[in-house]
C-alpha cells in the first residue's frame, strides 16, 4: 500500500489543481494553481512519512475486536525542488506481535500475506513504536517540515489510538503522530469526488499498481542500495620503504619500484584487528551522527583471527550497549583478503530481502598483515574501512552485475595455528590472481552485455566492457601486481574486441599475442598500456601505496583513493569496476555506480581532509624499531595473561586500544 501511495505522491504535481494542507485531516486552505507558478513549492512540507498499518482481522461475519497492529511500515519521501519530484529517502519496517488475538486467522494471512511465523518472534507494539519514533526523529533536521501521509483516517485516527490503549504505561503519543495528510481527502478536493479506494485513485491518476494493497513493503526492493559513508582507520605508525631497503641491504628500488610501495603501516602491541574495528565503527557513527538503534546488521570481514570461536562482531556489540539495541544481525566473514567483499554482498542482500526491517547495515573490513622476516615482509600493512550501507546511497552496487570465481588452492594460507604468519607460494598466488581476474571479467562482461542489450543509452555494439568504466579498482597486495593486473585485463579485452582500442593504435599489435605472466613485465608492454593505466587505475593507488596491504580492506582502500582523486562534481554518473581477490581462492568482479547529489558531496568532503590527516599525522618509525615491534608481537602471540607496554599517547586521539588479556584469554579494550 505504501509503495502505491508513494507513486501517487509522485503524480500530485501533474493532476492537482490545488495545494492542500491538512491538520488532523481538516482542510485549512487551498491555493489555486493558476495564481502561482511556484504553487508546488509554497506548501510547507518537504518530507512526507507515508504510513500504512496492517492489523489482525477476520471475514466480515466474524470481525475481531479489538484489532491489533501486526505490521508497522513507513517510507520517507522528500520533495526535490531540483527534479520537482518525490524521492524515497529511507524506510522503517517491523512486524508486530499481537497480545490478544495471538493467532492469525486464515483470512488475515491470505489478505495481508503475513504469516504466523512472521509475527511469532516479532517485538511487541511498544518496542516497535519506540524504534519507529527514534527512526523518525533521526530523519528530521531542524530545517525540515515533515508530516505523515495516510490513505484514509483509519491508520492514525482509529487503529493506532486503539493500539496505544493496550500499552498505557509504555506508549506516549508524540505530537508528530497527531497531524497527518489524508490523501483520500486530497483526492476528493482535487477531483471532486471521494475515492472508493486506492485502486480508484490509481486509475484516475493513470498509475500502475506496484506492490500489494494489504502489505506495506512487499513487491519492491529498496532503491539504490549501496554505500552511504566510508571511514578509514590506520595505525599511528608506519615504516618508509626506502629506509627498509637500506636496512635490509637490498638493491635500491627493490621495494619502492619492484613492489611499487612507499610506506607500510603496522600495529604496536596496543593495536589489533579488534581495536581497529572498534575505532572504525565508533568513528563512522560519530561522524555520520547515526544512532546505534538504526543499525540492523553488522558484519566484519577479516582474516586476522584473535579467537577461533568468538566473532569480532560480537566484541563490537559493546558499542551498542547504551542504545539497548541487541537486535543486530551478522557475524564475521573470514577468508584471505575477500572477507570484506563477502560481508558487503551479505549486507546488500539483507537490505534487498524479506528480512530487512528498514534499518541500516555496517560492514567493517579490517586486517593486520604481517609476514615472517624475508622477501614478503615489505608487502605487509594494516588498516580498517567501515561502511554504512543503506538505500538511496551515493555509491550504488549494480544489481545483477556480479561475477565470481572460486577454487581450492594453497597459494596463501595460515594452517599453522601457532603463528600469525602465513605460508605463501608467491608464484602460484600470482597465477591464481590472474586466473580469477580473467574468469570473473569474462562472466561479468557476458552479464553486462545481456543486461544492456536493449538499452539505447549504453553502447553494447562492442564486446569490450572496459570502455564503460571510469575507473578499475583491483585488490592490491602490492602496487606492481596491480600494474600487471591492469595490463593482463587490458590485453585480454583487446583480444575480445579491438575496436575500442583504435585510438590506442600502439596496442593493436598485441591482438594475436600469446598473453602470459612474463609478458606483463615487458617494458614495451607496460609503456603501451601506461596511458590507460594512468586514466583508469593510477588514481586508485594512493592508499595501497602509503598503507600497504590491508587484506580484506585493500579493495576499499582503492575505492577511497579514487573518491578523493577528483572533485565530487566530476564523479556523478560514473561506473567503477571492482575486482576483489582472496587466496584459497575466492574472487568477484562487480561494479558501483556513483550518484551525484548532496550525499556524494558530503561523503567526499569528509574523506578528502580525513584521509590526508590520517596519512600525514602518522609517526615514521625506523626499520630497527619496526623489526623490534614485530618481534614483540611474534613472541607474545597467543600469550595469556598479557599486558601491552606501548605508550597510548602514541595512538591517534579517540582510538580504541588493547589494555590487557587475562589468563582466560579474555581481551579488554579502552578508548
Amino acid at each position: 500500500m505504501m509503495i502505491i501511495v508513494c507513486n501517487y505522491l509522485r503524480r500530485l504535481s501533474t493532476i492537482c489543481n490545488y495545494h492542500l494542507m491538512f491538520t488532523r485531516t481538516m482542510f485549512i486552505r487551498s491555493i489555486d494553481k493558476s495564481k502561482s507558478k511556484n504553487w508546488s513549492q509554497q506548501q510547507p512540507y518537504n518530507k512526507f512519512f507515508v504510513l500504512d498499518f496492517e492489523a489482525t482481522c477476520d471475514d466480515k461475519a466474524h470481525l475481531l475486536k479489538p484489532q491489533e497492529i501486526i505490521e508497522f511500515p513507513c517510507i520517507l519521501v522528500e520533495f526535490s525542488t531540483v527534479s520537482r519530484n518525490f524521492e524515497v529517502l529511507s524506510y522503517f519496517h517491523s512486524y508486530v506481535k499481537p497480545i490478544i488475538h495471538t493467532e492469525l486467522t486464515e483470512y488475515c494471512s491470505q489478505l495481508t500475506g503475513i504469516t504466523q511465523d512472521m509475527i511469532c518472534n516479532s517485538p511487541l507494539f511498544d518496542e516497535v513504536f519506540q524504534n519507529f519514533c527514534k527512526w523518525y526523529i533521526n530523519q528530521v533536521n531542524d530545517e525540515d517540515k515533515s508530516i505523515i501521509v495516510t490513505s484514509g483516517n483509519w491508520d492514525l485516527g482509529n487503529i493506532f489510538v486503539e493500539q496505544c490503549k493496550l500499552f498505557p504505561s509504555t506508549v506516549k503519543i508524540p505530537e508528530f503522530m497527531c497531524t497527518w495528510i489524508n490523501i483520500k481527502k486530497l483526492f476528493a478536493l482535487t477531483i471532486g469526488q471521494y475515492p472508493f479506494g486506492i485502486q480508484n485513485m490509481l486509475k484516475t491518476a493513470n498509475l500502475k499498481q506496484m506492490g500489494s494493497i494489504h502489505n506495506g513493503m512487499v513487491g519492491k526492493w529498496p532503491e539504490h542500495v549501496g554505500i552511504l559513508a566510508l571511514e578509514l582507520i590506520v595505525p599511528s605508525r608506519y615504516v618508509n620503504q626506502i629506509d627498509l631497503e637500506l636496512h635490509d641491504g637490498v638493491s635500491k628500488g627493490k621495494y619502492t619500484i619492484g613492489l611499487g610501495q612507499e610506506r607500510m603501516a603496522f600495529c604496536s602491541d596496543r593495536e589489533d584487528v579488534v581495536s581497529l574495528c572498534l575505532t572504525a565503527v565508533s568513528s563512522l557513527m560519530l561522524r555520520t551522527q547515526t544512532s546505534y538503534s538504526d543499525i540492523g546488521r553488522l558484519e566484519v570481514g577479516t582474516e586476522t583471527l584473535v579467537d577461533k570461536s568468538k566473532s569480532i562482531k560480537s566484541m563490537l556489540m559493546r558499542l551498542f550497549k547504551n542504545s539497548n539495541n541487541n537486535n543486530v544481525e551478522g557475524v564475521d566473514s573470514t577468508n584471505a583478503c575477500y572477507g570484506g567483499t563477502a560481508a558487503l554482498f551479505n549486507s546488500v542482500a539483507w537490505l534487498e530481502s524479506s528480512a530487512w526491517d528498514g534499518r541500516l547495515a555496517i560492514v567493517v573490513a579490517a586486517d593486520v598483515a604481517t609476514y615472517a622476516q624475508g622477501g614478503a615482509r615489505p608487502t605487509g600493512g594494516a588498516g580498517a574501512v567501515a561502511m554504512l550501507i543503506g538505500p538511496n546511497a551515493p555509491l550504488v552496487l549494480d544489481r545483477g552485475l556480479r561475477a565470481s570465481h572460486m577454487d581450492d588452492t594453497y597459494d596463501f594460507y595460515k594452517g599453522n595455528m601457532h603463528t600469525n604468519y602465513p605460508l605463501v607460494d608467491g608464484k602460484l598466488s600470482v597465477q591464481c590472481y590472474f586466473e580469477a581476474l580473467y574468469n570473473c571479467y569474462c562472466l561479468y562482461r557476458k552479464k553486462f552485455l545481456n543486461k544492456f542489450a536493449n538499452d539505447n543509452e549504453t553502447n553494447t555494439s562492442s564486446k569490450s566492457v572496459l570502455q564503460h568504466f571510469d575507473a578499475i579498482i583491483f585488490h592490491s597486495p602490492y602496487g606492481k601486481l596491480v600494474r600487471k593486473a591492469f595490463t593482463w585485463l587490458t590485453l585480454h579485452d583487446l583480444q575480445i574486441d579491438a575496436n575500442f582500442y583504435k585510438k590506442n593504435s600502439n596496442l593493436l599489435k598485441y591482438k594475436l599475442t600469446d598473453i602470459n605472466v612474463d609478458l606483463l613485465s615487458d617494458p614495451d608492454v607496460l609503456k603501451d598500456t601506461e596511458q590507460l593505466f594512468k586514466k583508469l587505475t593510477e588514481p586508485t593507488q594512493k592508499l595501497p601505496r602509503n598503507i600497504g596491504n590491508m587484506y580484506t580492506a585493500s579493495v576499499f582502500g582503492g575505492l577511497i583513493s579514487y573518491l578523493i582523486s577528483k572533485p565530487a562534481y566530476e564523479m556523478g554518473g560514473q561506473r567503477i569496476a571492482m575486482f576483489s581477490f582472496g587466496s584459497g581462492m575466492c574472487s568477484s568482479f562487480y561494479s558501483i555506480n556513483i550518484r551525484s547529489g548532496e550525499k556524494l558531496d558530503t561523503l567526499i568532503s569528509h574523506l578528502v581532509p580525513h584521509v590526508a590527516e590520517k596519512l600525514e599525522k602518522r609517526h615514521c618509525t625506523s626499520p630497527a624499531e619496526f623489526e623490534n615491534i614485530l618481534k614483540i608481537r611474534e613472541l607474545t602471540y597467543n600469550k595469556a595473561p598479557f599486558e601491552p607496554t606501548t605508550n597510548i599517547e602514541d595512538l591517534f586521539p579517540g582510538s580504541w586500544y588493547l589494555t590487557y588479556i587475562d589468563s582466560m584469554f579474555r581481551r579488554y579494550y579502552s578508548q
